[in-house]
């Protein structure tokens, strides 16, 4: 399989930073820059979508179908990234993807710190769903504990 490279943000870059360094990015199957600039300038990424050589992928201006409704009517997008905590779990994960596949925009989708029952939720939401044509959903291997399952019951540690 290819691997998939993009390179997060995080909302720390200007508009000029965001072209200065998507100029520079040469790594191989780079898929997107993730939303370089704060969430609450929108308005400013269809210019920068416009003059950037690499795709633009929002995360934290989408939490739900609306937001990405928005995105992709200014033309702001290339990618959206989903993340079930993030937008309201499996139904409004779908709604967001219903929107962005409507209008051609795919989806990736992320994580924040879920565990593995979290994950699991994301790798079958990406599995139903074809517009999903990329997953990031690393975060449990993050967590101090990550064998709290055993033969299909949650097991109780003795730590908080």
């Amino acid at each position: 399989p290819t691997i998939s490279v993009k390179v997060d943000a995080n909302q720390a870059w200007t508009v000029s930073q965001t072209l200065r360094i998507a100029a520079q990015l040469r790594a191989p199957n780079l898929i997107a820059i993730e939303q370089p600039v704060p969430d609450w300038q929108l308005l400013s990424l269809p210019l920068l979508r416009a003059q950037s050589p690499v795709a633009l992928m929002l995360d934290e201006s989408i939490h739900n179908a609306h937001d990405a409704a928005d995105a992709i009517r200014l033309n702001a997008a290339d990618l959206i990234n989903i993340k079930l905590a993030k937008s309201g779990g499996l139904f409004g994960a779908a709604a967001i993807d219903a929107t962005a596949a409507a209008a051609g925009v795919p989806c990736m989708v992320g994580c924040n710190a879920e565990t593995r029952l979290g994950t699991a939720a994301s790798a079958h939401f990406i599995a139903a769903h074809e517009n999903v044509h990329y997953g990031d959903i690393d975060s449990f291997m993050l967590l101090a504990e990550t064998d709290w399952l055993s033969g299909g019951f949650t097991v109780q540690t003795v730590r908080p």
